[in-house]
């Protein structure tokens, strides 16, 4: 049975991982990776005998995430899910990493004594007075590094929550944002539709720089009129190509990623973007509607926290992607299933399958009669 001790660190590490983990652009759900058969391989299979440790998943600035890295964190996730979670996992991974880094050139963003304060509640719950004397029964446990590892988490947690804390800003001072420009925040949208290339932190400059070409030719193809908008539809690997590409009412600040957002609202109707890029896909966007929002700022200030939480920390994200150089080298293996559950369990679902047209076609925040939003074709 879990010891106490257990039971908390991994309730350290849920919290982190469900903050860390972006909502992915494409609305009706997150691209599972393709299968090993069906894109090349990023490297040679590691020799079944090689540590884990040693196994060399992405390069990130000066250090590694290995496949050690990510088999812990698929150790807390459903088995039947991790084909489906892989990229989810390592994206997380990323920026976990990242973020790292930054808090390293920041060390006065982490208060070292509310990690004191933790570490003093794991001790009283588990009944010692030392970290040494936890370590020997996290030894007797076999799991003689799991202090680090989770301490590790719950410093990125108290650094984030100091970035939003500094981040914070007064009622006053989001009102001076909005009235100097409130179609950022009052309701008013772009109707978008896109085509989606997906990449994955694994996919080596090679396996990236060619699907950079992929999107490219495809719009290429779009602004040149040698293919139509439904032809180049079939290489999007986002289920909304089953409704057209539809993702609904976009709006600035407020989408991730916000590259999608800011590019919508340049854009006139019908026409075509140049290819964006972001860490989890490449796009090609176009508008087919505008709407023109109207919330006073009573009503948009809950947004605008929205905005506010996640806002500061993707600034940091872009910059240490600006600053430290991010190459995949393979994909990881995922770890092997419980003797109690069957191979099929983990198995990618046909690519049929997998594809879901979304539930309904998103409002925009302040939503013209319900009659006048067409709905996707079932």
């Amino acid at each position: 049975m879990e010891s106490n001790t257990m039971k908390s660190l991994y309730a350290v590490s849920a919290l982190t991982a469900a903050v860390l983990i972006a909502v992915p652009v494409c609305l009706s759900a997150e691209p599972a990776p393709a299968t090993a058969a069906a894109q090349p391989a990023a490297a040679s299979r590691p020799a079944a005998s090689q540590p884990a440790s040693e196994i060399v998943l992405v390069r990130v600035g000066p250090t590694v995430i290995t496949q050690e890295d990510f088999n812990r964190e698929a150790s807390q996730v459903d088995p039947r899910r991790l084909q489906s979670g892989k990229a989810s996992i390592m994206h997380a991974l990323v920026g976990q990493r990242l973020l790292q880094l930054y808090l390293d050139e920041h060390p006065e963003l982490v208060d070292e004594s509310k990690l004191e304060a933790m570490v003093q509640d794991v001790l009283k719950k588990e009944g010692v007075e030392t970290r040494e004397e936890l370590l020997a029964k996290l030894r007797a446990q076999g799991v003689p590094d799991k202090l680090d590892y989770y301490l590790n988490k719950a410093r990125l947690m108290v650094g984030r929550a100091e970035i939003r804390r500094r981040a914070a800003r007064s009622e006053e001072e989001l009102k001076k944002i909005f009235d100097k420009d409130p179609s950022a925040f009052n309701g008013t949208a772009r109707f978008v539709c896109q085509i989606r290339i997906s990449r994955y932190p694994w996919e080596t400059p090679e396996q990236v720089r060619a699907k950079r070409e992929k999107a490219e030719r495809i719009r290429e193809d779009l602004v040149s009129g040698r293919r139509s908008w439904e032809e180049c539809l079939v290489e999007s690997d986002c289920p909304s190509r089953m409704t057209g590409g539809e993702l609904g009412y976009v709006h600035r600040h407020l989408e991730q990623p916000d590259v999608v957002g800011e590019a919508a609202f340049r854009l006139d109707v019908g026409e075509i973007s140049e290819v964006l890029e972001d860490r989890r896909a490449f796009y090609i966007i176009k508008v087919t509607k505008k709407h023109k929002g109207g919330q006073p700022f009573e009503q948009a200030k809950v947004r605008m926290r929205l905005w506010q939480e996640w806002a500061p920390l993707s600034a940091i994200d872009q910059e240490m992607r600006a600053k430290y150089e991010i190459v995949g080298v393979r994909e990881p293996e995922l770890p092997p299933l419980p003797a109690s559950m069957p191979e099929s369990a983990t198995a990618p679902a046909p690519r049929s399958a997998q594809v879901k047209p979304p539930a309904q076609v998103r409002q925009p925040a302040t939503a013209p009669a319900r009659a006048a939003v067409p709905q996707p074709k079932r």
